[in-house]
């Protein structure tokens, strides 16, 4: 009998956990938690579609990320898994990315890495001012971010590349100081990467030494 037992143990091991891991599912499905409930009128109640689904912002600041970077990995117009997209699918990839990006901002204002990958978008679609404004907004949200500043001095470096950045830009100049600062604090082997081809980072970098 005994022996019998213990050829079951592993089944009944297997059952145990399966069991487990159901109630740990079901028990944090937004409908039996009662902290997400809304009462109705008549003493019912109901889940709020924004509890029992998704946060709608984070979900579209995922879609319009994943389309910019989606470039980096592959492309579904193209037949090699490692060859980029041509530059009309690219653009359009951007397109559809800004305007995810966009309403994402819109109902999450407060969120800086929105508004640092919608600048992205922008300067994608030839809206330096743009993209120059929603820097802006990035950096007053989160003015010291170690994350962020490597995405944003990538753009300032394309900005100024193009030349399409105001002459009286002293104010951006110390914004991009302080991420440079920042990375070479807790980036210092990323911050020489990108330095390294930039000369307009590398003087504004040299500035911060004599601070």
């Amino acid at each position: 009998m005994i022996l019998r037992l213990a050829a079951f143990l592993p089944q009944l091991a297997l059952l145990s956990a399966g069991v487990t891991s159901a109630y740990f599912v079901v028990s944090s499905m937004p409908a039996f938690d009662s902290d997400a409930r809304v009462e109705g009128l008549f003493g019912d109640w109901r889940v709020p579609v924004v509890e029992a689904v998704y946060n709608r912002s984070d979900y579209l600041f995922q879609v319009g990320f994943g389309l910019l970077q989606g470039d980096l990995v592959a492309s579904s117009a193209t037949e090699e898994r490692d060859e980029l997209a041509s530059v009309d699918t690219a653009i359009a990839r951007a397109r559809r990315a800004r305007e995810a990006l966009a309403e994402s901002a819109a109902l999450a204002p407060g969120n800086a890495y929105t508004w640092a990958y919608l600048a992205w978008a922008d300067a994608m679609q030839a809206d330096d001012a743009a993209a120059l404004s929603d820097l802006n907004v990035s950096w007053a949200l989160a003015p010291a971010s170690a994350q962020l500043a490597p995405v944003r001095l990538n753009l300032y470096e394309l900005l100024l590349d193009l030349g399409t950045l105001p002459d009286d830009r002293g104010e951006v100049e110390e914004k991009v100081k302080r991420d440079l600062a920042v990375m070479r604090r807790f980036e210092p082997r990323h911050l020489d990467v990108i330095l390294k081809d930039s000369d307009g980072l590398r003087s504004l970098a040299a500035e911060i030494t004599t601070d």
